[in-house]
């Protein structure tokens, strides 16, 4: 599949999390500033997974703005989810998996809290391509992002993400030309 080139980071999400339906059972890994909110239907219940607490206000804004009236804000790191088996219809992660110490196991927990037939949404930026001037960039670049960004620039999130027990429905490529670093991205619907 070629990838594709986009400007508007609103579209590529408007786009993934579209078919989010009504009273679905959603939860938001890594949920950071609420920036996920905004495309989510109002009358879902929604479960913003943050470790970071002064984080929580902000999400908290972003939900009272979109009008959503069930909501939980949980401050646990994603390995550790601590939520009932097959209980959401939709996990959602927006450049979380990129940051989390162990995907592996965050995909693991994923997999158990998804209802049967459950989808997993994400948009995470991947490795650059190998031999590639941006895999350079990313190799010289990598210590000193991890310290001030958070994330890994050169993690295989891909590899991970089809290593997992989750079954791919739709996987897309793309590339963001205005944050030229971490430009190459995953977009992806997979399925418990």
């Amino acid at each position: 599949m070629q990838p594709f080139v986009y400007l508007f980071p609103s579209r590529n999400k408007a786009e993934l999390y579209g078919e989010i339906s009504s009273r679905s059972n959603v939860l938001d890994i890594g949920a950071g500033f609420g920036m996920n909110v905004r495309y989510l239907p109002k009358d879902i219940e929604y479960v913003a997974l943050e470790p970071d607490i002064k984080k929580h206000i902000l999400i908290l804004k972003e939900i009272k703005k979109r009008g959503i009236q069930k909501y939980s804000i949980v401050s646990s790191f994603a390995e550790e989810m601590d939520f009932e088996d097959n209980y959401f219809d939709f996990v959602i992660s927006s450049l979380t998996l990129c940051s989390i110490t162990n995907v592996q196991k965050t995909l693991d927990q994923i997999w158990r809290v998804l209802k049967p037939q459950g989808k997993y949404l994400f948009i995470d930026h991947v490795k650059a391509k190998e031999g590639s001037f941006l895999l350079w960039c990313q190799n010289k670049l990598k210590r000193i992002w991890k310290i001030k960004v958070g994330c890994e620039l050169d993690r295989d999130i891909e590899e991970e993400i089809k290593s997992s027990q989750l079954i791919p429905i739709k996987i897309e490529y793309h590339y963001f030309l205005l944050q030229p670093l971490i430009s190459r991205r995953i977009r992806g619907n997979m399925e418990k």
